[in-house]
């Protein structure tokens, strides 16, 4: 008898995590599946019995899947190592394998997605819930202090992801045992410490709740619903010329500040890729100062886009709230 009796398989993802999720999903269920691709093993090699370890795709967690099909990104593929990444993955099979026992997609309600549409599990399997907020208030990602008190909608979503995952089986921590054992991670999941936007003091559940008396938690994409509870706070919070000062004028400026910045970094790529083609090669001065205007530009543009990003994100002080296309 093999010492191991079962394997137990969870898979989580965010963002484009999602694709990479998937296309392991379906890679283990093409790879053994036995004898069809809702019952998985393992043959143990060289076994006189032909004896086999039976494979269990216990759960799959999502957060925010955004789309598969991209274009290639020229410049990641100039890059040492990072280059064997696979870009576009719009050639594999990425539904939910039916040996999938659950799979649950938590997505923003509230993203305004211009660059990469939604990956929904419509036409495959799988259960799918909206939460109100953006992409990094589902999964994470923003600068530290960036979203101020609004910070606090991401333990919500992580909080249910763990008990969906514990509900089915998935061998993690209880919040029992994170309290008594893992004290900083607890904390990272625990939805009992009061939050405050500097005049009146929240708890996150009362918060939720009340949201959800107005769109209720239901396993569907209902945008139309979630959208309309935003355009009329949006309304409301326009009204105030305070709120209106604040989420124009800073934005703005750093917004079109980055534009320049942009500008004269690709500037500074063209000229300094124009002499590297030039024949004869300059000396090796003149391409110094090209590639050290580049790297100047470069570090310039990168930081330009965190202070209008940050910017962007950040609350109205002494508000719990947002700026447009963002929502607390």
């Amino acid at each position: 008898m093999p010492k191991v009796q079962r394997i137990k398989v969870s898979v989580f993802g965010a963002d484009r995590g999602c694709v990479l999720a998937r296309a392991f999903l379906n890679d283990l269920s093409q790879t053994y599946k036995h004898p069809s691709e809702a019952i998985l093993e393992y043959g143990i090699p060289k076994d006189p019995n032909g004896a086999t370890i039976p494979i269990e795709l216990v759960f799959v967690g999502l957060l925010d899947a955004v789309s598969s099909l991209v274009e290639e990104n020229a410049l990641i593929s100039m890059v040492p190592l990072v280059n064997g990444i696979k870009q576009n993955y719009g050639d594999q099979t990425l539904a939910i394998p039916q040996a999938v026992q659950r799979c649950v997609h938590f997505a923003a309600a509230h993203e305004l997605r211009f660059y990469q549409r939604l990956d929904s599990l419509e036409k495959t399997r799988g259960v799918q819930y909206l939460y109100p907020g953006t992409s990094e208030d589902i999964m994470g990602g923003a600068p530290p202090g960036a979203l101020g008190a609004r910070a606090e909608l991401q333990r919500v979503v992580l909080r249910d992801m763990l008990n969906e995952a514990l509900s089915h089986g998935v061998a993690l921590d209880m919040m029992e045992d994170l309290s008594r054992f893992k004290g900083d991670t607890f904390q990272r999941f625990t939805l009992a410490n009061p939050i405050s936007d500097g005049r009146t003091t929240y708890k996150i559940w009362e918060l939720i709740k009340a949201y959800r008396e107005i769109v209720p938690y239901a396993p569907r994409l209902n945008f139309v619903d979630h959208m309309q509870v935003f355009l009329r706070w949006m309304a409301v919070r326009y009204m105030s010329p305070e709120f209106r000062a604040t989420v124009t004028n800073q934005f703005d400026a750093l917004a079109t500040q980055h534009e320049a910045l942009l500008k004269e970094r690709k500037d500074a790529e063209a000229a300094y890729l124009a002499l590297r083609k030039q024949t004869p090669t300059p000396d090796a001065v003149t391409l110094g100062k090209a590639q050290n205007r580049m790297d100047a530009a470069a570090r310039a543009e990168m930081e330009s886009l965190r202070n209008a990003s940050v910017e962007r994100a950040r609350p109205l002080r002494g508000r719990l709230g947002a700026h447009p296309g963002r929502i607390g």
